[in-house]
């Protein structure tokens, strides 16, 4: 996160250890202008048994999306200029896709972190224990609050 002239800005960032100097910060990408919503009401749309890994996260942030106060209009979900399609997982402006990161719970909800979720394979020489751990942080990281059985769902399909 950086602060600049009053607006603030997510990164994603790598750890390095460097023998010298200590830990270090790289970053990795832009992640988008940081914004936060309130929690206005608190209605879930259940997860259904059924659905693919991709259904599973686009349901998580609908649902995240929709606590902060976001509404339906047609595919996507809209608040404050702001639309979320629903079936890319993009944010747009204008007509315009654009570059932002929502903050919610421990994390920040956007594009790139999504992807990341998506993109998650269990590492051949990688127990289960280190795989969960890993695609927890992953949604820790976006934002997104998984019940337990999407959790095992989701980690299940992968």
């Amino acid at each position: 996160m950086k602060r600049i002239k009053g607006n603030r800005y997510a990164y994603a960032v790598e750890n390095k250890w460097k023998k010298d100097k200590g830990p270090r910060q790289r970053v990795k990408e832009y992640l988008g202008k940081a914004i936060s919503f309130d929690i206005v009401n608190e209605i879930v749309i259940p997860i259904k048994e059924e659905e693919s890994r991709r259904e599973i996260v686009q349901r998580l942030a609908s649902n995240e999306l929709i606590k902060r106060g976001f509404a339906h209009n047609g595919e996507n979900l809209e608040k404050c200029g702001i639309s979320f399609n629903e079936a890319t997982m993009r944010f747009f402006s204008g007509g315009k896709e654009i570059r932002i990161a929502i903050e919610m719970n421990d994390g920040f909800l956007c594009s790139y972190m999504l992807e990341r979720i998506l993109l998650f394979k269990v590492k051949p020489d990688e127990d289960e224990r280190e795989a969960g751990t890993r695609l927890a942080k992953l949604f820790v990281g976006s934002g997104l609050k998984p019940d337990d059985g999407s959790f095992v769902r989701f980690y299940q399909l992968s």
